[in-house]
């Protein structure tokens, strides 16, 4: 036996107040020394005894009690689980705890269910004190509790056989008791009994159970019934019910119930025994909780927790850390260093550890991990320094917060509101633009198809037709930016896309860039608007070329993508779903962070002035949005770029698509119909009038929609045709269509328009019939539409007519 006398001032052990006897079963000294010695630093007064063999072990538990056994898992020639097999078959309720090197999560947990009271490290033994203790605190409660148990039975058998002394008993008894007729009133309580409900002894009897008892019907009546009914007594029921005496308290008491019974056997009353155990099971619920509470507080934290060395060994975590940088076990991750394997910059890591050295504590500081797979998050850090005690180091204990959604969606909140703005504004100034490009072009037009024109003339309405025309294009990619033009989406082949496109793409990027091209067999459809796909790849591939000036290699993939809830977490703009990929791939000069973040706002171009207008890129990131897409940037300088463009999957799995029909080169048809046209642009107003007239049509024109509404109402029989604008001072086009309607029912129209953002208005037009004609349009498109439109009009005025319906 090894006394062991604290340097310490001592620490009560539980129970009598006398030295702890300690069982160590150890075969190694040094071992049985560093637990001993921890065991002296926290003060604890112990006797220790030491076996290092299992017949040494056996003799010792023979021959003397002890509190507590520590034990190694693994002995020479025995193991841990076996000793405490032996220490259970010898009849000794002993708590055995196990000291170890190393033991896994599953045999951790099946140790614990065999029996083992708790287990710890031997990398931890500063854990050993106060698992000590709280065992045999334990041990003590549980024999108290035990005795208790005994004394109650004794005092209930005691009523039973000693009947003829209830009267001594019930004036001596410090546990309540109480005497309860069939009608469950009250007949006889003690003195214990009336302090538990604070109410006089004298003022229960004749009371009923719901009159002193608070819910009673729910918790104590139905218990009296059961044994009324049944003879039977009930012994031990937990109970816990409001106190009287303390209100607000709430209280736990141990009941028995014996029947009363009477000369023919049938019970005439209930015997009622209670013990308040409400102080009992306080202590033990603290005693369990004392070490868990804190445990579990860590382990169902949603913040990451975690507590280091100054070293980066990592001391302890809890499972959202470990799901956070993505490892599979608490294990697995404990075996990384903090500073090494987690943080991504060491600059970041080194200004943490200076401002919690010198503060001790950080507060809302932001860094970036590594993720196990690689990836990076970011994480907003609080913390503190934990002094060295204990002959331990000082230790960091961190609470970390993955904010890398919150950061991206900021970041993408603060893109889309710039972009939004850029956008309103642009498609503001397009949409004005188009009226006056339409126009010159208009009338550039004509005086190009002007019979008789000298060839200088002739030439001098192409250039100004040619420059609209570029001019026109200008401003179809401002619009395609501000998301503001109007698409013809189709269910398309995008590998039928890229091979139409790469006829283009082969002739401009120059023989010294190497191209190669995968296309994905058995591609679904995309749903999008061939033409503006066609020039999203376009522009991407002369972007490509221009970052590779001396040559280089161009990849042009297609593919299926799945995205699923994970990868959209951390990237804001995407949503969960299926798309078509489109890849392009240079291996040119390549972008920094800065240049990456402004590719897309319009006019911003890192080229020679006069090489670009800094409107494709921008012109890719409207068109892909307004499909619902999104495109990713992937591109280090000197590495390259890549551009990957995500489109929505189609609703249709065809393979192809018919190609669109060439632009018509046919004569313009004649007609000779009234028309009603209502622009406010006067160069546009104009340009239509002059057209219609030159195909022979009759034609009256207004300024507004309510000059409109006026002439129609004056020569409404005589107007076949209305051509009007949507955004007009005064009325605009679709309130204008409602009031003409009225006056004639059947009159065609055709909505002339800029942008997308019209379009909403007109569908319910667009769907009964109305036309659109999209601006700036030539005259022959409006001469060809304006022929077709009073075409359609007619033939179905035909059959709709009552002749019509005879014939059929």
């Amino acid at each position: 036996m090894i006394a062991k006398p604290s340097s310490s001032p001592p620490t009560p052990p539980p129970g009598n107040g006398e030295a702890i006897r300690i069982l160590v079963l150890e075969h190694s000294a040094p071992d049985v020394e560093l637990c001993l010695q921890e065991l002296d630093r926290a003060g604890i007064v112990f006797e220790a005894a030491v076996a290092a063999s299992r017949e040494e072990f056996l003799a010792l538990i023979r021959a003397k009690p002890f509190d507590i056994v520590l034990s190694d898992y693994r002995l020479p020639e025995w193991t841990g689980m076996e000793a405490l097999e032996a220490l259970k078959n010898s009849g000794k309720d002993t708590p055995f705890l196990l000291v170890t090197g190393t033991l896994g999560e599953e045999a951790a947990v099946e140790c614990i269910k065999r029996g083992v009271h708790d287990y710890i490290l031997k990398g931890h033994l500063s854990r050993l004190p106060s698992a000590v203790q709280r065992a045999v605190k334990e041990k003590s409660l549980r024999d108290e509790r035990m005795q208790g148990a005994e004394a109650l039975k004794e005092s209930e058998a005691r009523v039973r056989e000693q009947f003829a002394e209830l009267e001594q008993l019930y004036r001596t008894a410090p546990i309540g008791l109480a005497l309860v007729d069939q009608n469950l009133s009250y007949v006889r309580v003690n003195e214990a009994f009336a302090a538990m409900n604070g109410i006089p002894a004298d003022e229960h009897i004749g009371r009923q159970l719901k009159q002193i008892i608070p819910g009673a019907a729910a918790t104590v009546e139905p218990l009296y019934h059961q044994v009324l009914e049944s003879g039977l007594p009930l012994v031990g029921i937990e109970i816990q019910t409001a106190s009287q005496a303390q209100p607000g308290v709430v209280r736990d008491f141990l009941v028995s119930y014996y029947p009363l019974l009477g000369e023919d056997g049938t019970p005439r009353g209930v015997n009622t025994i209670v013990l308040d155990v409400t102080e009992r099971k306080r202590t033990e619920l603290e005693l369990r909780r004392s070490d868990a509470r804190n445990r579990e507080l860590i382990d169902n934290a949603i913040y990451g927790i975690l507590r280091a060395r100054a070293t980066g060994e990592l001391l302890d975590v809890n499972p959202a850390l470990v799901r956070m940088l993505g490892y599979d076990s608490r294990e697995e991750l404990l075996c990384r260093n903090l500073l090494e394997d987690v943080y991504r910059y060491p600059q970041q890591r080194a200004a943490l550890l200076e401002e919690c050295n010198r503060t001790h504590r950080v507060d809302s500081v932001e860094a970036e991990w590594k993720r196990k797979g690689g990836t990076f998050i970011t994480v907003r850090l609080n913390g503190r320094l934990v002094p060295a005690e204990n002959q331990e180091s000082a230790s960091y204990e961190v609470f970390a917060e993955d904010v890398t959604q919150i950061r991206a969606m900021e970041n993408q909140i603060r893109r889309i509101q710039k972009f939004e703005a850029i956008g309103q504004l642009a498609g503001g100034i397009a949409h004005d633009f188009n009226n006056v490009i339409g126009a010159i072009h208009g009338w550039a037009e004509i005086g190009v198809d002007q019979p008789g024109s000298s060839p200088s003339a002739y030439d001098h309405f192409r250039k100004i037709r040619d420059q609209a025309e570029r001019a026109a294009g200008l401003t179809r990619q401002l619009l395609a930016f501000a998301r503001r033009q109007v698409l013809e989406p189709r269910d398309i082949n995008l590998n039928r896309t890229v091979e139409t496109v790469l006829t283009f793409v082969e002739k401009v990027i120059g023989s010294n860039i190497e191209l190669t091209v995968s296309l994905a067999s058995e591609l679904p459809t995309a749903r999008a608007d061939a033409s503006q796909v066609e020039q999203v790849l376009m522009n991407l591939c002369l972007n490509a070329r221009d970052a590779m000036p001396d040559g280089g290699r161009l990849a042009i993939e297609t593919a299926v993508a799945e995205l699923d809830a994970e990868y959209c977490r951390y990237h804001s703009y995407a949503f969960p779903g299926r798309y078509i990929a489109l890849n392009v791939s240079d291996s040119g000069i390549g972008m920094d962070a800065a240049t990456r973040e402004r590719i897309f706002e319009p006019f911003f171009t890192t080229k020679e002035l006069g090489k670009g207008t800094g409107l494709g890129l921008a012109t890719v990131y409207g068109i892909v949005k307004q499909h619902n897409g999104f495109v990713q940037v992937y591109s280090e300088p000197g590495v390259g770029s890549t551009f990957r463009v995500y489109l929505p999957v189609g609703t249709s799995q065809a393979k192809a698509i018919e190609t669109p029909p060439a632009r018509d080169t046919t004569p313009v048809p004649r007609g000779q119909e009234l028309i009603l046209i209502a622009e406010d642009h006067e160069g546009v107003r104009t340009m239509a009038l002059e057209t219609l007239e030159g195909f022979g049509y009759r034609v009256v024109v207004a300024r507004d929609g309510e000059e409109a509404l006026h002439l129609f109402e004056e020569r409404s029989s005589e107007i076949a045709l209305a051509v009007l604008d949507v955004v007009m001072p005064r009325l605009g086009g679709p309130a204008l269509y409602h009031k003409l309607k009225v006056i004639k029912p059947r009159l065609a129209v055709i909505f002339t328009t800029g942008y997308l953002g019209e379009i909403a208005a007109l569908e319910p037009h667009l769907a009964s019939g109305a036309a659109l004609l999209q601006k700036p349009y030539s005259p022959a498109s409006l001469g060809r539409r304006v022929r077709e439109i009073l075409d359609a009009a007619a033939k179905a005025a035909r059959e709709s007519s009552p002749a019509a319906a005879g014939n059929n």
